[in-house]
């Protein structure tokens, strides 16, 4: 019986460039290279294809979805959380006020002074209770909810 050798066998020893099934080495580089063109070539428009049809698909904006990014923003947000800290810190700072008040003799003017700081401190506070009463799914549940409550009463009455 005559042996069979396989033709890629017979032209001795095999190398990297030439050996294994399928096709040459150069046709497959030129395959890819029509490849890679083609799909850079092609990419700005695909892309924009696919931001035309993620457009179509995206929800219509409403309140509901703007009170939900809004809700995310504040839970989330590195800026929400500096925000927060500057309320804690104003009524850190309200609270001093109110002893200079207290201790502060009567003056028109200072007393002045203390009633316009109060009054922006005010404005503040009630920005911050709306931003978080806008957001809330339940708005009778917020406003007698424990935070809410606190806030309520630690707003000083001009």
């Amino acid at each position: 019986m005559e042996s069979q050798i396989h033709p890629a066998a017979e032209g001795g020893p095999e190398t990297p460039e030439s050996s294994g099934p399928g096709r040459p080495k150069d046709q497959l580089s030129i395959i890819g290279r029509d490849r890679k063109a083609s799909f850079f070539a092609n990419f700005s428009t695909r892309r924009r294809a696919h931001d035309e049809r993620e457009e179509e698909l995206r929800p219509p904006w409403t309140i509901a979805t703007g009170q939900a990014a809004l809700r995310k923003w504040l839970w989330t947000s590195q800026y929400a959380l500096q925000i927060n800290s500057l309320i804690a810190l104003l009524s850190v700072v309200s609270t001093l006020l109110y002893m200079f008040q207290s201790y502060a003799r009567d003056d028109d003017e200072e007393a002045y002074f203390y009633d316009n700081i109060e009054a922006v401190f005010v404005a503040i506070y009630m920005c911050d209770w709306l931003l978080f009463f806008c957001v809330t799914d339940h708005m009778l549940g917020y406003i007698f909810s424990v935070s809410s409550l606190v806030d309520l009463i630690s707003i000083p009455v001009i």
